[in-house]
């Protein structure tokens, strides 16, 4: 980023570890499809049953991090239904703090083939543009 600083979007994309059991899919254009997770980090441990900032996981763009997720989770279950799972809130903040449009995408998981994750990148590339060229001035 420091090398360009013209970057306006971070994303941090990766797959899910879940039970071997599971079968994240879903039918896009006639292809099954690795379903698409949004995380975001919330920068927050419990503390005595309380949500509390953690001074080392800081944060300014926890709001926009959010919005931006769902932004692209509403539109993905109007133009892609069943392609997206949910919004995970986790603790701890991932790249989450490098700029105000940043998203870790969990595409499919270990269950899934390499197809299915490939088949998911046109709809998620599609939606990811729609929300960013709406927010363009």
């Amino acid at each position: 980023m420091k090398q360009n600083p013209s970057i306006e979007v971070c994303i941090d994309l990766h797959r899910d570890g879940i039970r071997e059991d599971l079968h994240l899919v879903a039918e896009v254009d006639g292809k099954t499809t690795a379903q698409i997770m949004f995380v975001n980090g919330i920068c927050r441990l419990n503390k005595d049953g309380q949500a509390e900032p953690v001074s080392w996981l800081e944060n300014n763009y926890i709001k926009d991090n959010l919005a931006f997720s769902l932004q692209m989770k509403t539109l993905m279950g109007q133009e892609y239904p069943g392609l997206a799972r949910r919004i995970y809130l986790n603790p701890y903040r991932f790249i989450l703090h490098y700029m105000p449009r940043s998203a870790l995408v969990e595409v499919g998981a270990q269950t899934n083939t390499k197809q299915e994750a490939m088949n998911a990148m046109k709809p998620l590339a599609k939606v990811m543009a729609d929300v960013l060229l709406a927010d363009t001035p």
